[in-house]
């Protein structure tokens, strides 16, 4: 599972863990890879410190600027849930069952 919400990836241990992960970009040219940043039991948690780090690091200068951000990250993060909650996420592209190939 990977779930991507602003700069974060977040991913699954296969256990109990929800990792949120930052890319890190290799001297060397080649993939960038995850580097984990928090730990979460639970997705919600993981949605409250994603808004709040958006909060914290916000450049905004007026409460209307950061009331602007807030509604974008909350946004970002309720599109990402959906399409977890209607299985969009890491599937990719669905194979056609052999009874639904033209023949």
């Amino acid at each position: 599972m990977k779930i991507r919400i602003g700069k974060y990836t977040l991913t699954s241990d296969g256990h109990h863990n929800l990792i949120a992960n930052e890319t890190a970009k290799r001297k060397d040219g080649g993939e960038p890879s995850l580097r984990p940043v928090a730990f979460f039991s639970k997705l919600e948690h993981f949605c409250k410190w994603a808004l709040d780090q958006r909060v914290l690091k916000s450049k905004a200068e007026s409460i209307e600027e950061l009331k602007i951000e807030i509604m974008a990250a909350k946004a970002e993060i309720i599109e990402a849930v959906q399409e977890l909650e209607h299985g969009k996420v890491g599937q990719g592209k669905k194979k056609k069952n052999r009874r639904d190939r033209d023949v």
